[in-house]
């Protein structure tokens, strides 16, 4: 008898859910993605473990560990709200932001390309 098993990691996407982002401030909605590790069998998934849930920002594209329980409810419940307490940030792509517009300034700049307010550092 051949007998052919394996395992690995496999990511399902979730879809976008609201929420505010804790990195960068903004609203435009989180992509929530959960990875799992999954035992195989003849190429077919039979039993999945260790489940991990992530979100990134559609502002700002930092990652963020989304809570476990959170997780769970944004995969029941299409529509849900995620909020800022339930995230944990991993890696935060978002730079320094205009207090007034929100456009992203560098730190050699004194003042903000988008309204023209004064940047203090």
């Amino acid at each position: 008898m051949f007998l052919v098993a394996g395992m690995g990691s496999r990511m399902k996407d979730l879809g976008a859910r609201g929420g505010r982002c804790p990195a960068c401030g903004g609203s435009k909605g989180l992509h929530i993605t959960k990875e799992s590790q999954t035992v195989s069998l003849f190429f077919i998934p039979v039993a999945s473990f260790n489940s991990r849930y992530y979100a990134t920002c559609g502002a700002c594209a930092s990652v963020m560990g989304l809570d476990k329980e959170a997780g769970r409810r944004a995969e029941r419940i299409p529509g849900s709200e995620i909020s800022a307490d339930e995230l944990s940030v991993i890696r935060n792509l978002n730079g320094e932001r205009c207090q007034d517009c929100g456009r992203r300034v560098y730190p050699d700049q004194q003042f903000c390309p988008g309204c023209g307010r004064r940047i203090y550092t």
